[in-house]
């Protein structure tokens, strides 16, 4: 696969990700071609075929681009942030991926739930859920939880919170708004965080 060397060529893969992601949100993954994406791209057919191997290459690198945008604008959030408030904590967490999927739906679920993820994604998304993992055992260890029970009350919040975002909060055939079921899984993670009693 050709690799961007100037800012025109950078460009250029950009609007092919962007033709991408617009496409496999409208037609499915499926039901887009090559042709479509190098039409909606403005790019030949064989330009297409410089960037990228084929259609799964380009489906690798639109969710690789949207981990990066989703976990920069979520680790940035927890960084500046100084709260020690957990469901404030939750909110920063959640909110990005929300509006990433309000944004595209259809591809969202898809990146989700049958994307293919090589090693080098699988190694980028690990180190975002244990960056994630780490700032809320963190905030654990400051009310006075001790370190191991800390990181497994973290591991559960953060993997039960991914989990129920993608499969309660995103699923639009449940009843009421994504707003509404994410305020009801975390009022459930607040209630999972809660001291275990002795």
């Amino acid at each position: 696969m050709k690799k961007p060397q100037q800012q025109r060529a950078f460009d250029t893969r950009d609007r092919i990700l962007d033709a991408a992601e617009a496409l496999f949100d409208e037609r499915g993954y499926a039901k887009t071609s090559m042709n479509a994406l190098a039409e909606r791209a403005e790019v030949s057919v064989g330009g297409l075929y410089e960037w990228f191997a084929n259609k799964d290459a380009i489906l690798t690198a639109v969710a690789d681009r949207h981990l990066d945008a989703v976990a920069a604008a979520i680790l940035d959030d927890l960084g500046r942030s100084q709260t020690e408030d957990l469901e404030a904590l939750m909110h920063i967490v959640f909110e990005p991926a929300l509006a990433a999927h309000r944004a595209r739906p259809r591809l969202h679920q898809f990146l989700y739930s049958e994307a293919p993820r090589p090693p080098e994604l699988q190694r980028k998304l690990k180190a975002f859920d244990d960056a994630i993992e780490e700032r809320l055992a963190s905030l654990f260890k400051e009310q006075g939880v001790r370190p191991q029970d800390a990181t497994l009350r973290a591991a559960l919040i953060a993997r039960a919170g991914q989990s129920l975002l993608h499969e309660f909060v995103l699923d639009d055939g449940l009843p009421g708004t994504a707003k509404s079921r994410l305020r009801r899984v975390i009022a459930s993670l607040l209630t999972l965080a809660e001291r275990p009693r002795r």
